[in-house]
């Protein structure tokens, strides 16, 4: 009976302290989540899928790269039916949206990095590489370039307001 009495208060003293000490996140200026104590929070894809805050959501991969362009970054051309190959600095970005292949071009030529946190780590979209694809892309922070997530630890969530 004792026994029981110490689990049933150590699961209550538990459930409530966990309760009481976890604080909501937030965003930083630049729209990065990051924990209670200002530390950057890090996700893999279909964690960063959910992880935006109520009023804001995790960004397409072509709102991310107008965000790269308001950046300096040269920008995107749409592909169309008579390109014969990429156009000089600009490379070819492929991604799916729901099982849909959609391409075009992108130059992050003259992008500048944005101070803080925003400009440190990679950047995951909506979007993914492949179909059913769980990497998802997104951009480096540093110098706006396209790509997929290597390591867990620099793999960030950029929110977007609605």
């Amino acid at each position: 009976m004792k026994t029981f009495r110490f689990l049933k208060y150590s699961v209550f003293f538990v459930c409530c302290f966990n309760f009481i000490a976890a604080k909501a996140n937030s965003l930083d200026p630049n729209g990065v989540l990051i924990g209670d104590h200002g530390e950057i929070l890090f996700f893999d894809h279909n964690e960063a899928l959910t992880a935006c805050l109520k009023g804001t959501h995790l960004p397409t991969i072509r709102e991310m790269l107008a965000y790269t362009v308001s950046h300096g970054a040269e920008g995107i051309i749409e592909k169309t039916g008579n390109d014969e190959g990429p156009l000089p600095g600009y490379e070819l970005v492929v991604y799916y949206v729901g099982g849909a292949r959609k391409e075009f071009f992108y130059s992050a030529k003259g992008y500048r990095a944005p101070e803080g946190k925003a400009g440190k780590y990679f950047f995951y979209s909506s979007d993914s590489l492949q179909p059913l694809d769980s990497r998802g892309v997104g951009i480096r922070g540093d110098n706006g370039t396209v790509g997929y997530p290597i390591w867990r630890d620099s793999q960030a969530v950029l929110c977007f307001k609605n």
